[in-house]
């Protein structure tokens, strides 16, 4: 079993709270200064924490930070500064608001089952259902734009690496599901309690955004239209 198949403790040392801080507003201040271009190298930064010499010998630490970053991070940034796949042209501006909810549902559920694994140590089957429904329809997603990424390659001058973000998503919430769920089988044999609200965090998962966004929409709609969205590179208008 991989460091990665169980939750680790994530305990920071001082010198890896300034590191962090020192990132953190390196970031911020390349943020402001390019804008969407700050999000590759924090795209690349992330793979390499996942899977490159970024990995640090204390996994706990490493998975959290990663798993905030995939999980968190990098999905609201590419939602506020997309400037092609969910603001492209034909796409009807209801679909913004069931996506909007269900990310947000998506980042509080994980959010949700980092807190309290650490404060509890108890794991949810609940969260694991809520966190495996988004592991699959980023994995959709991130699959489609892998195979329309190579097109865009060319005109988006290096951006559209970024279509990629889902799959880090993908990795990140899979990993928590499991982490989540926890065995599957005890002395009796498989745990159908534990299956069954694994099965019911899915349904919710996916009815709840779907519910809110038919029953709210429009002033959600109303909402997105005023957010003062950043403008794309001229190259991708």
């Amino acid at each position: 079993m991989t460091d990665d198949a169980v939750e680790a403790p994530a305990q920071f040392g001082l010198r890896g709270l300034l590191v962090l801080q020192a990132v953190f507003a390196l970031f911020v201040a390349m943020l402001v200064a390019t804008g969407i271009w700050a999000l590759l190298p924090l795209f690349f930064g992330t793979m390499l924490l996942r899977w490159g010499p970024l990995r640090v010998k204390s996994p706990g630490p490493r998975r959290l930070v990663f798993d905030l970053l995939a999980g968190v991070v990098l999905p609201v940034l590419c939602l506020v500064y997309d400037p092609v796949v969910f603001h492209g042209h034909g796409i009807p501006i209801g679909f913004y608001s069931l996506v909007y909810v269900f990310v947000a549902f998506e980042i509080i559920a994980l959010l949700a089952w980092k807190a309290s694994y650490a404060l509890t140590g108890r794991r949810s089957a609940l969260l694991s259902g809520f966190l495996a429904a988004g592991a699959f329809l980023a994995g959709a997603v991130g699959w489609c734009m892998a195979f329309a990424m190579t097109a865009l390659l060319w005109n988006s001058r290096g951006l559209s690496v970024l279509m990629m973000t889902p799959l880090l998503t993908m990795s990140a919430l899979s990993n928590n599901s499991a982490a989540a769920l926890g065995p599957r089988h005890d002395r009796q044999g498989i745990c159908w309690f534990r299956v069954v609200r694994f099965w019911f965090g899915v349904g919710l998962a996916i009815g709840i955004p779907w519910l809110i966004a038919w029953g709210f929409g429009e002033g959600l709609n109303v909402l997105i239209r005023q957010f003062p969205f950043p403008e794309p590179p001229s190259f991708l208008q």
